[in-house]
């Protein structure tokens, strides 16, 4: 619903289902006519706090942001690894995502409707104990929600997690038969 609706992921462990730099895939469908802020698609933040004022983000997101998809990882340090889209997808049409995480020394890829966008990042990242979500980025920290990319506003279909990473070719047969 855009304020506080979402899917929770319990059974995905970061630990044992991509075990810190290890490889996975993560693709869905979305449509949205937000234009501003933060939504975020999929994702699994968590968050430590090892003094006042000090944030260390540990986990991955795929949102909208400012109309454009946006890949994110944290890899326990304050700063936050990004790959943004180019194309505008808040039309209220249907797009597709697929953020490929090959391996911590091999470049992550963001593809948008079929087509790798953006600059490729390294993006090793620590996945962190918190439930993985659909549909909002927030996480619990010292009891209290912390948003990390807002609650999704518009519809999502079809996320899907794999545990390798897809090639251009698998990438492309997903985004086509969903058509």
């Amino acid at each position: 619903n855009g304020v506080s609706d979402y899917f929770g992921i319990s059974g995905l462990n970061p630990s044992t289902d991509y075990n810190n730099f290890d490889t996975f895939t993560v693709t869905g469908w979305f449509k949205t006519s937000q234009s501003t802020g933060m939504q975020t698609i999929a994702g699994q933040w968590s968050n430590y706090n090892p003094a006042p004022g000090i944030n260390i983000y540990f986990g991955w997101q795929v949102l909208v942001e400012n109309k454009k998809v946006v890949a994110r990882f944290g890899n326990a340090s304050p700063t936050l690894s990004d790959i943004t889209g180019t194309s505008e997808v808040n039309d209220g049409n249907w797009h597709h995502f697929v953020l490929v995480y090959p391996t911590k020394d091999v470049n992550a890829v963001l593809y948008v409707d079929g087509q790798s966008q953006g600059t490729p990042a390294k993006g090793p990242f620590n996945g962190g104990p918190s439930t993985g979500r659909i549909g909002d980025g927030s996480y619990i920290f010292a009891g209290n929600p912390v948003m990390k990319g807002g609650p999704f506003c518009g519809m999502i279909d079809d996320v899907m997690i794999f545990h390798r990473a897809l090639t251009a070719d698998e990438v492309e047969q997903l985004y086509l038969a969903g058509q």
